[in-house]
């Protein structure tokens, strides 16, 4: 128990030292596709430098296809081209005020 002072609230101590931390650590693994994402903290070191240790496991995407051009994404002489047509698809401003 500690000292009561005279005015009936606990006695005040000496500051202690300050906390801080250390250079965190952070890793991933690749877990099988059915499995559910999955996280680990992990704490050490004295008070006065914790360090967190960060482990991250994530799911394997089920089909692992290989996008397919112009399949599974667009290439630049696509874009190019949507982007002309929509240009060209836009009603022509004749002037004048709003």
């Amino acid at each position: 128990m500690g000292r009561m002072a005279t005015s009936g609230s606990p006695a005040q101590g000496s500051p202690g030292a300050a906390a801080g931390f250390g250079s965190p650590t952070a890793s991933a693994t690749t877990l099988s596709p059915e499995s559910s994402a999955t996280v680990t903290v992990t704490a050490s070191g004295p008070d006065t430098g914790k360090v967190f240790s960060f482990v991250f496991g994530i799911p394997r995407g089920a089909n692992g296809n290989t996008p397919r051009k112009g399949i599974d994404y667009w290439t630049e002489s696509d874009k190019q081209n949507i982007v002309q047509e929509t240009l060209n698809a836009l009603p022509k401003w004749g002037g004048g005020s709003y």
